[in-house]
């Protein structure tokens, strides 16, 4: 077991960091559409449609594919509150584990977790190409994390190295939306690389975790992947003006992906050592 005391030095900073940055970023965003969306239209919307649903018009275009985004902020939330709650219990810091031995790794996982949100809304809200950037530069910044945190374990690499590969790769995740338009297509190949060293990690069998939390991130990403393929403008799952997007769907299965992902990260252990 673990010999670290409760931690009362302000126990709930992750907490109120990432709920300080969400709560910021979409005050900022619906102030910006509370004078009127400018800017040219996003790609996505083809016929009045955007990922299937209709556009509504007004402050928010899209209503439910933007609310569902409010999953990642809670799943970001959550993740800050286990932290502080951890930390007063005695159960941080725990050696074998970046994810546990510092505040860094973690909190910084909570707020890219939690700016998902934000950042998709201001595509699903404003259907603008600019709100397609940010929603896109969200999703590089979560699997930048991913990819950097997995290459760092890999090669016993620390913090610099880390944010030196989320950096560099985050730029040219960038470049090549702003240069080619289009970007899920290298964030998806990330996330495969990124799988990868993570499954390499463990059948080398330095570090050891709970493989069911990796499963389930997995299988919630799949699962809600092929109700997103069903789910875009004249999809088989594809109903306009109906409250229960597909697309809304997928936002909800990926938080709840992040949380697991989560969940499994913080299970690890230096393989013999003590478990999380």
């Amino acid at each position: 077991m673990s010999s670290a005391q409760p931690d009362t030095r302000a126990p709930c900073t992750e907490l109120l960091l990432v709920a300080l940055a969400a709560g910021l970023a979409m005050a900022i965003l619906f102030l910006v559409g509370s004078v009127g969306w400018e800017g040219r239209e996003d790609t996505c919307l083809v016929g009045g449609q955007c990922f299937c649903e209709r556009d509504h018009g007004g402050l928010v275009r899209q209503p439910a594919n933007t609310a569902s985004n409010l999953g990642f902020v809670i799943a970001g939330l959550l993740v800050a509150w286990s932290l502080g709650r951890e930390r007063m219990r005695g159960r941080l810091p725990r050696p074998g584990n970046p994810m546990t031995e510092t505040r860094f790794y973690p909190g910084f996982y909570a707020l890219a977790v939690a700016l998902l949100g934000p950042g998709s809304m201001a595509l699903h809200a404003s259907l603008l190409w600019w709100g397609s950037v940010l929603d896109l530069v969200s999703m590089n910044v979560f699997i930048g994390f991913v990819f950097s945190y997995a290459l760092v374990r890999w090669r016993g690499l620390g913090v610099g190295a880390f944010l030196a590969s989320f950096l560099l790769l985050n730029a040219v995740l960038l470049a090549i939306k702003l240069i080619h338009g289009h970007g899920s297509a290298a964030f998806g190949v990330t996330a495969v690389v990124s799988l990868a060293i993570e499954l390499r990690i463990r059948r080398e069998g330095r570090v050891t975790g709970d493989g069911r939390y990796l499963a389930a991130a997995a299988i919630t990403f799949v699962v809600a992947f092929v109700v997103w393929l069903g789910s875009d403008n004249d999809g088989w799952l594809c109903d306009p003006d109906s409250w229960l997007q597909g697309h809304a769907f997928w936002h909800l299965g990926c938080a709840g992906s992040t949380a697991f992902l989560y969940l499994y990260m913080r299970s690890q252990h230096d393989a013999g050592g003590e478990s999380a």
